[in-house]
């Protein structure tokens, strides 16, 4: 009986110690977890936005009444007398076709979108377009063009095409023989945007349907024949499309600059405005920079412009330094666009305690201590804030925050 009685007290003991036991492993993983730390470690915080782009390129396109035949191969950079060809070529339709430009009386104030829907509902999107509308079109194109000169660039424009009207045959074919306004890269085919992607063009740009201009395109490209075009690799803009909430780091920058730039012209039209950052590099130098990826290369620009109605926003950027062949040659590119770049720490959402309308985070003091310190939120992303460190000059590396205080 005794025994038994001892056995009960030694097993009672046993689970009074068990449930000791179990009580202090609870608690002990309670303030484990309670104390689940991070250390605080600057980083590189990036946002990014993927789009589709478009270029607009300082081109001239000639096409010849005859098919010439070219003695370098497209894509060769030229100098204005370097021989393209030995052919003897006429530029007389050309010539014509620029001239009755010129001399256009039509009214323009519908700007490029007329142009263009005008074009399609006269069969431009037909399989068998025909000439004349392909013509009529283009008239239309470079009257628009020419209808922003003044009276001093139209006069210098007509002396220019009238002198390819003077000889009947341009014996040996080169840049300055044809009046090109600059040596560049030379291409023997059109895309079809040329005349579209022109920057005299830029304010039309936003209230266009992309969709038709794929349809117009591609008309001018299959029906435009005997083509040489001269890219300038001097400098080439790049039409960025972008939603209307999307924010960056450097668009109010760009703004500012903008407008400190315009109230010094005459004109504060868009075209001014870029043709002063254009011929005066260290005013374009002062825009804001930004970075974009497309296929695995990283390129600069400058930001200069944005662009908005009541369903698009575009940004326009400028690349001066650095134009290379790979991107003279396209007319569209596919990139990652960094909108957001600054230095700071990411930490879990769950790490922040609001008090007071306020933010805090909680640290570590001497390994053991709790201490609130007071942080301005930069961005939320996700499940995770970001803390800038110019905004947040009470953290510092290496401080220990509790995760889940």
């Amino acid at each position: 009986m005794n025994n038994k009685k001892k056995i009960r007290k030694t097993n009672n003991r046993r689970i009074l110690v068990y449930i000791f036991v179990l009580f202090f492993v609870v608690l002990a993983l309670i303030n484990l977890n309670s104390k689940r730390t991070l250390v605080l470690k600057s980083e590189d915080y990036i946002k990014k936005y993927d789009t589709k782009t478009f270029l607009l390129k300082d081109e001239q396109v000639f096409y010849f009444d005859q098919k010439p035949s070219y003695d370098l191969s497209e894509g060769t950079k030229v100098s204005k007398n370097q021989l393209l060809s030995t052919k003897s070529l006429t530029l007389n339709s050309y010539a014509n076709q620029k001239l009755k430009a010129i001399n256009l009386k039509v009214d323009f104030s519908g700007g490029l979108e007329e142009i263009v829907d005008l074009a399609l509902k006269s069969g431009l999107k037909d399989k068998d377009v025909s000439s004349q509308t392909i013509d009529e079109f283009l008239l239309n194109l470079d009257g628009l063009k020419y209808s922003k000169f003044d009276v001093e660039q139209l006069e210098s424009e007509k002396s220019k095409i009238e002198n390819l009207l003077q000889g009947s045959f341009i014996n040996g074919i080169s840049l300055n023989k044809i009046n090109a306004s600059c040596p560049g890269y030379v291409f023997y085919s059109l895309d079809g945007y040329e005349q579209i992607f022109d920057i005299s063009n830029i304010e039309d740009l936003i209230d266009l349907d992309f969709e038709d201009l794929n349809i117009v395109s591609e008309s001018l490209s299959k029906n435009i024949k005997n083509v040489l075009k001269v890219v300038n690799d001097d400098s080439v803009y790049i039409w960025v499309p972008v939603p209307h909430d999307l924010e960056t780091d450097w668009e109010e920058s760009m703004i500012a600059k903008k407008l400190d730039v315009i109230k010094n012209l005459d004109n504060e039209t868009s075209i001014d405005y870029l043709e002063r950052l254009y011929s005066r590099v260290d005013i374009l130098r002062s825009m804001p920079k930004v970075d974009f990826a497309s296929n695995d290369v990283l390129y600069t620009a400058y930001a200069v412009d944005v662009f908005k109605n009541k369903s698009n926003k575009a940004y326009l950027f400028q690349i001066k330094e650095n134009v290379i062949k790979e991107i003279l040659s396209k007319r569209s590119m596919d990139i990652e666009l960094i909108t957001y770049r600054n230095k700071g720490y990411l930490i879990p959402e769950k790490s922040i305690l609001e008090k007071d309308g306020k933010n805090y985070i909680v640290v570590l003091n001497k390994g053991y201590l709790r201490k609130l310190v007071e942080v301005f939120i930069t961005e939320i992303d996700e499940d995770k804030v970001f803390l800038s460190r110019s905004e947040n000059n009470n953290i510092s590396e290496g401080m220990q925050l509790i995760i889940n205080p």
